[in-house]
């Protein structure tokens, strides 16, 4: 569900999508620990087990990364064979490949790029990819779990003190694109998987959990509006929840509230919660489930090529929307379906020799 708000989003029909990618953060954060621990359970010296993790990763992410960078770079050169609009973005590839594309969007003087512009998550992702085995496989268990609360702290007050540094407007931006800002969401996904069956168990309590978080909500929209009558409420509430939320007490909330909130569902998943695990049982958003990170990264670029035949999809009105977005839907399955079954899984076999016995292998968020 999670790529699907994400594309509702960026078409303009949903107006909270953008925070499924604080679900992926969440549930990366779970995928890669669990991983993790069955790796740590192979009979390897440590740096063995990174090199099988770093391989097992590296084939489930670059090989579509770059086939989708190589893909918008052709479109590019359709759109101005001189080569001039790929000479402009050369920053940008330059970021793709080094996996600090978040880093360049808060550079000074970036220039939007509508195909390669949501790469900033994947690059968030990466680097919490690259640290996290290191401290799973070097630190003890106690140690790990203090070092993962921490940052249950710590992104918080990176959030605030980048706002309170940079001020308004103008800190939006740096608080939803800096990478140790949300470290706090994948933190808490790694200590639900260490916990795992504990969880499992219903001794976590994920239902409690939603029911806080729904009421820090509740409360902070109501306070925060200064106001019960629903139209300040609501402009309260929009303000906050807005893509790129910034003034007063939001880097902290708004980021807070959506971790908090998908660690909740992960846990009522976790604990067997039918009220939910049910729908998400569906054929439809299993399959999607699976295709997600194909769903992820070629939705953009699709979407670029579908504005330049229709125009600027998202502006249009709703019933004019519907049929170009009916078909970008089919053609986004599509090419998601021929790329995971065809292209993401025949490569990610590619390890298979080299990853230990008894290892689940895990997808890409």
């Amino acid at each position: 569900m999670a790529v699907l708000s994400v594309i509702l989003f960026h078409w303009s029909f949903l107006f909270l999508g953008w925070s499924g990618v604080w679900v992926f953060f969440v549930i990366s954060g779970f995928v890669i620990t669990r991983s993790l621990i069955g790796l740590d359970e192979a009979e390897m010296p440590a740096r063995s087990k990174l090199g099988v993790f770093y391989r097992r990763r590296a084939l489930r992410i670059l090989p579509l990364y770059f086939a989708v960078m190589l893909a918008g770079a052709l479109i590019l050169m359709l759109e101005d064979p001189s080569g001039g609009r790929l000479w402009d973005l050369r920053m940008s590839f330059a970021a793709l490949i080094t996996a600090t594309v978040n880093f360049h969007r808060m550079t000074p003087g970036y220039e939007v790029n509508l195909i390669f512009d949501h790469f900033w998550s994947l690059s968030i992702e990466e680097h919490f990819y690259f640290l996290m085995p290191l401290v799973f496989l070097y630190l003890s268990r106690p140690w790990l779990s203090l070092f993962l609360a921490a940052w249950l702290v710590i992104a918080p007050l990176v959030r605030i003190g980048l706002a309170a540094y940079f001020g308004t407007p103008g800190s939006g931006e740096l608080v939803y694109q800096f990478s140790l800002g949300h470290f706090d969401a994948f933190s808490i996904g790694a200590l639900i998987a260490l916990n795992e069956e504990r969880v499992r168990q219903g001794r976590m309590h994920g239902p409690w959990l939603l029911l806080l978080v729904f009421g820090v909500f509740l409360a902070w929209t109501v306070i925060g509006a200064q106001s019960l009558l629903p139209g300040a409420v609501l402009r309260h509430f929009v303000a906050s929840f807005s893509v790129n939320a910034e003034g007063g007490w939001r880097p902290f909330l708004t980021y807070s509230v959506l971790t908090y909130g998908s660690a909740a569902i992960i846990l009522c998943v976790l604990e067997g919660r039918r009220w939910l695990v049910a729908p998400l049982n569906s054929r439809f958003l299993v399959y999607t489930g699976n295709l997600s990170y194909g769903l992820y990264l070629i939705h953009v670029p699709l979407q670029y090529v579908f504005n330049k035949i229709w125009g600027t999809t998202y502006l249009l009105p709703v019933a004019e929307r519907l049929p170009p977005f009916t078909l970008y839907l089919v053609t986004l399955y599509a090419i998601a379906h021929l790329s995971y079954f065809h292209f993401e899984k025949p490569m990610q076999r590619l390890g298979g020799p080299n990853t230990p016995k008894g290892l689940r292998s895990d997808s890409a968020s």
